[in-house]
């Protein structure tokens, strides 16, 4: 029986990263995106990777505009395309004034996961730590709202776990890397601060982060029947990745006791 994958918020860089190495393992047949476009100003441009594999479109690669809803829509596709595997990338944004009008939708995405007896279904959920995340000063209480939301989308998900295979996973704070766009990228907002030279009001608390390629690895065992190794979750005061960072960009070593000397991944990444 062919394999097709629906990505529920992925016309992104987890979206094609997950093609890109789908296609390239072969035992998939159709990759369907579906994608609300929103907060498209505040990220990369993604369309330059995606076509590369422009021969595909319409044939195996299908994109389409859709709130979560629309149920009837949403579940044409599952119909139309014989959905197997369906992974969610749809978290919480600080951007988004109406993420609580979300839940609806997760709703339909459990009942049609469960109506067309979906094989695997992976959902992905975005932790926020703090209310500055993102060096964010507003007066929202992102952490508490967040907390909500993941809340509101674990319910409607409860009634999937004897159906299929059902996996969660907890992204915290930051996701930084090669793979990942530069959206709420902290090591690249540090970068451009220290670049132009501005003040910049470091936090006091300390936050999570995560390296892209781990979450590519890890969703994609899942969908190979494969036993995932678990992400990483690293833990830093913000003072000393700005300060790690200050140093490989200027070979100014103001304190070097607070300078991250263990971490390859973040190291590398840093001096890319």
């Amino acid at each position: 029986m062919p394999k097709n994958i629906l990505l529920y918020g992925g016309y992104n860089w987890f979206g094609f990263e997950m093609i890109d190495v789908l296609l390239a393992e072969n035992s998939f047949t159709n990759f369907i995106v579906v994608d609300s476009f929103q907060n498209q100003l505040w990220k990369d441009n993604i369309k330059e990777k995606f076509d590369r594999y422009r021969y595909l479109y319409e044939e195996n690669i299908f994109l389409f505009s859709i709130d979560i809803k629309d149920k009837y829509k949403l579940e044409d596709i599952y119909k139309t395309y014989k959905i197997t595997h369906v992974v969610n990338n749809i978290k919480y944004n600080t951007n988004d004034v109406y993420m609580m009008e979300k839940v609806n939708g997760y709703h339909n995405i459990a009942q049609l996961n469960k109506q067309y007896n979906i094989n695997t279904y992976i959902c992905l959920y975005r932790n926020i730590s703090h209310n500055s995340f993102g060096l964010n000063h507003d007066k929202s209480d992102h952490v508490t709202i967040c907390e909500t939301f993941n809340q509101c989308i674990k319910k409607a998900n409860e009634a999937l776990y004897d159906h299929m295979n059902f996996h969660e996973i907890d992204i915290y704070d930051y996701v930084f890397g090669p793979k990942k766009d530069k959206y709420n990228d902290i090591v690249a907002m540090y970068k451009n601060i220290i670049r132009c030279k501005s003040p910049c009001y470091i936090q006091k608390c300390s936050f999570y982060a995560q390296y892209d390629k781990d979450i590519i690895q890890f969703v994609e065992d899942l969908l190979l029947d494969h036993i995932p190794i678990e992400i990483p979750l690293r833990y830093y005061p913000y003072i000393n990745l700005f300060e790690t960072i200050y140093y490989h960009m200027t070979r100014d070593n103001r304190d070097e006791e607070k300078i991250i000397t263990d971490d390859d991944k973040l190291l590398a990444y840093i001096c890319d």
